[in-house]
C-alpha cells in the first residue's frame, strides 16, 4: 500500500502520465495565490471524490464506475467553487473556469480506469489515489517554486506554456533517473 503512494509521487505522478493534468499545473503555477488554491483543492477533491465514488460504485454495474466518478467529482467541485466564491476567495466568474477544469481533468479519470481493470480493493484504491494526489501536489509545488520567481524576476518567456513544459520535462528526466536507480531486484523482495 505504501508502495502505491510512493509510486504515485514518483513515476506515477499525474503530471507525467496524464496529459490533461499538465494544463492544470501550468495554469496554477503562474502565481503563489493560484498555487495555494490548487495545492489545497486538487489533492483534497481527488481523494474525496474517489473515496465517495468507490462506496457508491457498489450499487452500479462496473461499466458505470467512470460515470459515478464524474458525477461525484462534479458535485464536489461545484460545491467547492460555490463555497470559495461565497467566501470571496475567488471571483465567481473565475471559479467556473478554474475548478470545472479539474472535473474534466484526467487527474480524476485515469486512476479509476486503472482501478477497474485491476479490480483492486477499496483500501488499495484510496492508497493509489492518495499517491496520485500527493504526486500532483509535489509536482505543482516544485514547478511553482522554480517558475514563479523566474516570472517575478521579469523573464517573460517563463510565463509561457513552452517554458512550463520544459520544466516538467526536466522533472520527468530526474524522476526517470531516480526510478531506474531504485528498481533493483533486491528492493522488489522487501
Amino acid at each position: 500500500m505504501n508502495r502505491d503512494i510512493i509510486k504515485g509521487v514518483a513515476e506515477g505522478n499525474p503530471l507525467w502520465v496524464t496529459p490533461l493534468a499538465l494544463p492544470l499545473a501550468l495554469f496554477a503555477s503562474q502565481s503563489w495565490y493560484m498555487t495555494a488554491i490548487f495545492a489545497l483543492a486538487v489533492p483534497l477533491l481527488l481523494v474525496l471524490t474517489h473515496a465517495i465514488a468507490a462506496l457508491l460504485e457498489r450499487w452500479f454495474p462496473p461499466d458505470y464506475s467512470l460515470l459515478v466518478v464524474l458525477l461525484v467529482g462534479g458535485a464536489l467541485i461545484s460545491l467547492t467553487e460555490l463555497g470559495l466564491a461565497f467566501a470571496g476567495i475567488i471571483l465567481p466568474t473565475r471559479a467556473l473556469y478554474l475548478f470545472r477544469s479539474i472535473a474534466v481533468s484526467g487527474v480524476m479519470l485515469w486512476p479509476v480506469r486503472e482501478g477497474c481493470r485491476r479490480g483492486e480493493s477499496y483500501a488499495d484504491r484510496i492508497c493509489r489515489i492518495t499517491g496520485l494526489a500527493l504526486g500532483f501536489l509535489v509536482g505543482l509545488v516544485i514547478l511553482s517554486v522554480i517558475r514563479i520567481p523566474i516570472i517575478q524576476g521579469g523573464f517573460k518567456p517563463a510565463n509561457s506554456v513552452a517554458f512550463g513544459l520544459f520544466l516538467l520535462a526536466l522533472g520527468r528526466i530526474v524522476v526517470n533517473k531516480v526510478s531506474v536507480r531504485g528498481d533493483s531486484p533486491h528492493k522488489e523482495n522487501h
